[in-house]
């Protein structure tokens, strides 16, 4: 009898996230709570009920699947007579499942804070917000939300400088206040920056002060998803309101002026290189993240000193010909270039941080706010945005070799839908906040729209979802349908063998893993295309 080579004996203990379905199961309690509850092929794919049935002479119980429906006749009276059909023995492979919490969306949820008053408005949960939108509204005044990453740490008024300061005269201009394009969009908060304020104060109907303070702004990555809100008359203090990002967008603004000529398609995908757009004929193109130049680049704290600095320090000036002064020259312009060809950049020579930007890499190009031909005095030039949904699954550092990028896996969306997935990232271990706290590792899964999701991710519904991956397999397994399990009085299993001339033999077996209908017969008189008794 060929009993299956086993591909892999693992024995771990699953996590509270999933549920392992193809467990070793080899003992009779355990392999009736198996046939009971065991979900073998997907969430939505339940065993049937089963149900026992005398068998003639009472030699054991007979574990039939016969699927039941919605009717509440769950037992087969004893001496009920039962139709029987024959089965075959065959070779599979059985893969294990193994199930995992998951999120669907664009990223991490946000948590609006607040910090003192009584709410007196908020948005409908479910509802999207955009750049500009009333989150929730605390003693009458609301609380704005901004796109941008950089946090709002203080108040701004005139004569504050920073990257902060950037964030909302970008933010304020896409809004459309400033329409005679009076304000630089840097660092500096002019006088033009706090009429560009004022006006917006004035459309929001609060006190006109041109000042503007963390508790005026939600500050979000994207367009977002109302999650929760605090309810109207509670306390303002603390989280008011939860978005779950549906977009993350970047905006990209240039600090140069100039005619702007070739911008990037819309639609087109991003990384370290893509020309965006051209400036007066020179390329502005999206650097990485992760380089030491091109974080000098667009550093707050960028001279052509420093940008020297790094181009010396990390070997673009291999002859030692720049002289690091911060004067630019043929020699600084050269370096520049090294380091444009060394990371995949259009190589021109600029100098200027104005024609850098950084994106990251899973964006797109999503809308453009100027036109090819367009003269611009600084501003927002494009929008970019997360090119497409990703499935996060937190699991325990114990649990993360169960992933490796490129393993492929199954979606189970909350509508019952399905689409196929793959491992992006396996992410580094984040210690828990106590000693009782398992570290954790969060695993980030690219989908693969399937003909069931149409194609278009507007079809797909954000939220929990489970994912599916495969754990553990039984090549080569002989296995009969469980529906010819015998299940003996005095303990164990047996199936009725037939002979050539129909006659039939109860026939002890040692089960090992459940498939889908069928379970791994690990010892026992049989032979695969032997056939056994099932019920008709």
């Amino acid at each position: 009898m060929s009993l299956g080579e086993r591909a892999t004996t693992q024995n771990s203990t699953p996590a509270e996230t999933m549920r392992r379905v193809g467990a070793s199961r080899t003992d009779n309690d355990a392999v009736m709570e198996a046939l009971r509850s065991a979900d073998l092929a997907s969430s939505r794919r339940r065993w049937p009920l089963f149900v026992l049935g005398l068998l003639a002479g009472g030699v054991g119980a007979w574990i039939a699947n016969d699927y039941l429906g919605d009717t509440d006749e769950t037992e087969v009276a004893a001496g009920e007579t039962t139709e029987l059909a024959e089965a075959a023995v065959t070779v599979e492979t059985l893969l294990e499942e193994i199930e995992w919490s998951g999120t669907l969306g664009y990223g991490d949820p946000v948590s609006v804070r607040g910090s003192g008053g009584i709410v007196t408005a908020t948005i409908p949960v479910g509802e999207t917000v955009n750049r500009g939108d009333t989150v929730v509204t605390i003693d009458n005044v609301p609380m704005v939300a901004f796109f941008g990453d950089t946090p709002m740490w203080r108040s701004l008024s005139e004569g504050a400088e920073g990257p902060d300061v950037r964030q909302l005269e970008a933010n304020l201009a896409l809004m459309g206040y400033d329409p005679d394009a009076t304000v630089d969009v840097d660092s500096d908060f002019t006088a033009n920056t706090a009429a560009m304020v004022e006006r917006w104060q004035e459309d929001l109907g609060v006190e006109i002060t041109g000042r503007v303070t963390q508790n005026d702004i939600a500050l979000l990555e994207g367009p977002a998803s109302v999650v929760s809100v605090a309810e109207v008359g509670s306390s303002g203090s603390g989280v008011v309101a939860t978005l779950g990002p549906r977009q993350g967008t970047l905006d990209v603004v240039s600090s140069l002026d100039g005619l702007v000529t070739n911008l990037a398609e819309i639609g087109s995908e991003v990384e370290a290189g893509t020309v965006l757009y051209r400036l007066d004929d020179v390329d502005v193109a999206a650097i990485p993240q992760d380089d030491p130049v091109a974080e000098m680049m667009v550093s707050d704290t960028f001279t052509n000193l420093e940008l020297e600095r790094a181009l010396s320090d990390n070997g673009f000036d291999p002859d030692g010909e720049m002289t690091v002064d911060g004067s630019i020259t043929d020699t600084t312009v050269d370096a520049v270039e090294r380091w444009q060809q060394a990371v995949g950049l259009p190589v021109t020579g600029a100098t200027d941080p104005g024609y850098y930007a950084v994106v990251p890499d899973d964006h797109v190009v999503e809308s453009h706010l100027v036109q090819s031909g367009d003269s611009v005095v600084t501003g927002p030039i494009m929008t970019t945005a997360v090119s497409r949904l990703s499935v996060e699954v937190v699991v325990d550092v114990a649990d993360a070799d169960e992933f490796e990028t490129g393993d492929s896996v199954t979606i189970e969306l909350a509508d019952d839908t399905t689409v196929d997935g793959v491992v992006g990232d396996v992410g580094a271990v984040v210690p828990g906040s106590n000693p009782q706290e398992a570290s954790t590792v969060t695993i980030t899964i690219d989908i693969v729209l399937n003909a069931e999701a149409g194609g278009d991710e507007s079809s797909l519904v954000e939220g929990p979802v489970t994912v599916v991956s495969i754990g553990d397999s039984v090549v080569d397994a002989t296995v009969v349908p469980t529906r010819s399990l015998v299940a003996l009085a005095e303990g164990g299993f047996a199936v009725e063998k037939l002979d050539g001339d129909g006659n039939t033999q109860l026939t002890g077996v040692t089960l090992g893993v459940f498939g889908d209908g069928v379970v791994e017969v690990t010892d026992g008189d049989l032979e695969p295309g032997d056939q056994v008794v099932v019920p008709g």
